[in-house]
C-alpha cells in the first residue's frame, strides 16, 4: 500500500466513523424534516472530512512515529554529514537536512 493510500485510508475510515456516529444523533431529532436532516448529513460529512484531514496532517508534521507509519518504508527524516576531497586535496564537509512533508505527494 502506497503511503498516499494508507494515508487517505485513515483518514476515510475515521470520517466515515464520526459520520455514522453522528447521523444516530441526528435520526433522533425528531421536529427536523426529512430534507433539513439531508441537508445537516451532508454538511456534517463534508466537515469532518475537512477536520480529519487536517488533524491528521497536523499529527504527521508533528509527531514522527505517525509519520513513520503512514509513510512506511518510503520515509526519509534526519541529518545526513559527509565530506569529499576537492580542490588541492583539501576536504570539504557538508549537512543535509530531510524532512518530508505530508503535502508533497
Amino acid at each position: 500500500m502506497t503511503p498516499n493510500i494508507r494515508f487517505h485510508t485513515y483518514v476515510i475510515t475515521g470520517t466515515t466513523f464520526l459520520i455514522f456516529y453522528s447521523w444516530t444523533f441526528i435520526n433522533k431529532i425528531e421536529f427536523i424534516d426529512d430534507t433539513l436532516k439531508l441537508v445537516i448529513g451532508f454538511g456534517t460529512s463534508f466537515g469532518f472530512y475537512r477536520i480529519i484531514i487536517n488533524l491528521a496532517l497536523l499529527l504527521t508534521k508533528k509527531i514522527s512515529f505517525v509519520k513513520k507509519h503512514i509513510l512506511g518504508s518510503s520515509y526519509l527524516e534526519g541529518t545526513w554529514v559527509g565530506f569529499y576531497i576537492g580542490f588541492e586535496d583539501k576536504p570539504r564537509f557538508f549537512v543535509e537536512r530531510f524532512e518530508q512533508e505530508m503535502t508533497h505527494w
